[in-house]
């Protein structure tokens, strides 16, 4: 009696199409964990009602989607940004202003910074790559963003090397739409070789 019932009830589901589906979004760079890898901040982030994601194609293109919360389909712009996907340092960190500007920060690891924001909010498409203070920006690495609280960003990373870096922090202020050096620290014990959110 179980085995028809379980039978009837797997027909239903796939009659009716109760499992949930998956939208592929395309291939990935899928050769080591660039995509993926522990330190990896901010690579899916929301702003008010749109959901957006970032993520190196299988040539190294980044690559970036936007989709209205409770939808399934996503809209996939690939960027004229490459990565040397090769190096699993090397993740992509973004995050949207109070704006709606999606910022853009990839391929680190101990080089000159990259890092570029959207043309428009809510938009894909990305300008070219630029500075932000212009200062300690010619050995970035693990970049992440956060949001406070009045949409104005905080970008920080480690500008140095394993064992001999400083911990960087830059703010971008919503009025002016510029970058400030916030503060620069000494980063001190072991390899500090990736920071660490401490909460």
């Amino acid at each position: 009696m179980a085995k028809p019932i379980l039978f009837l009830l797997l027909f239903f589901f796939i009659q009716f199409n109760v499992f949930p589906q998956s939208k592929s979004l395309g291939f990935g760079w899928a050769q080591n964990m660039v995509n993926g890898v522990v330190f990896r901040k901010n690579s899916v982030v929301t702003h008010e009602n749109i959901q957006y994601g970032a993520w190196y194609n299988a040539k190294g293109k980044v690559m970036l989607a936007k989709r209205q919360i409770g939808k399934e389909n996503w809209i996939v712009e690939e960027t004229q940004h490459f990565g040397k996907t090769n190096d699993a340092h090397r993740s992509i960190s973004i995050m949207v202003d109070g704006n709606g500007y999606l910022h853009m920060s990839w391929d680190h690891h101990g080089n000159a910074l990259n890092y570029c924001k959207t043309l428009s909010p809510e938009s894909l498409k990305l300008g070219d790559k630029i500075s932000m203070t212009g200062k300690n920006e010619s050995k970035v690495t693990y970049p992440e963003f956060h949001k406070l609280p009045n949409g104005d960003l905080i970008f920080f990373y480690r500008d140095g090397s394993s064992g001999n870096g400083n911990l960087v922090l830059n703010r971008y202020h919503l009025k002016t739409k510029k970058w400030n050096k916030y503060a620069v620290t000494e980063l001190q014990g072991g390899k500090n070789s990736v920071l660490r959110n401490p909460g």
